[in-house]
């Protein structure tokens, strides 16, 4: 089963628990994840959204962010870097 939740704080943080397949938390060296871990590049952040081998963030200024499988451009942006990066 691929089940991930991100959990948006009130200000603005990140935490994440759950599968990290894809790399979808951001970040190769996490494995599932069993407590919520913040996710320390993700701030000033007024939504997110987990699917099943991606995530989202949407700043409070109106940028996306996006992390997770990229082979084929997935993400909206070049390269094959998992790391959460703006579209």
């Amino acid at each position: 089963m691929n089940t991930s939740t991100l959990v948006l704080h009130k200000d603005g943080s990140v935490s994440c628990f759950g599968s990290n397949s894809k790399f979808k938390f951001g970040s190769s060296d996490m494995e599932d994840v069993k407590v919520p871990r913040p996710i320390k590049s993700l701030t000033n952040i007024a939504k997110v959204s987990c699917g099943y081998w991606h995530s989202l963030a949407l700043t409070h200024d109106g940028r996306v962010l996006s992390a997770g499988y990229n082979k084929y451009g997935e993400l909206g942006r070049e390269g094959s870097d998992s790391a959460f990066d703006y579209i």
